[in-house]
């Protein structure tokens, strides 16, 4: 059967079910539609975690580099914003990390 809306009496009838398998059947639709809105809750949650790391990393890069870092033209901004990535992931240390870098928390992942 194809994923495309399906008339629950269509579904008796090609599978010849009884009353007793159409209760089965509706538990089991029931099930299914839980663990959906379970599985879409868990992604919306990692959205937004991941949606507060990014806030933060940026709040992070302007008061710590933007803001004091007085740059001339595009070309040095670019430089200096590569360099600071660098050492915000290579060198600086995160207290949610429990003071280690990303890149520690990274390399002891893989």
């Amino acid at each position: 059967m194809s994923w495309k809306k399906v008339k629950l009496g269509e579904l008796i009838e090609k599978y010849s079910l009884k009353a007793k398998d159409i209760g089965d059947f509706a538990n089991l639709i029931f099930l299914a539609l839980v663990m959906i809105k379970d599985l879409f809750y868990r992604n919306m949650l990692l959205k937004v975690k991941i949606q507060i790391a990014i806030e933060r990393f940026f709040r992070t890069l302007k008061y710590e580099n933007i803001y004091i870092t007085e740059y001339r033209d595009v070309k040095e901004l670019k430089e200096g914003l590569k360099k600071y990535i660098e050492f915000y992931n290579c060198k600086r240390l995160h207290q949610a990390l429990k003071y280690k870098t990303p890149t520690e928390i990274y390399n002891n992942l893989i």
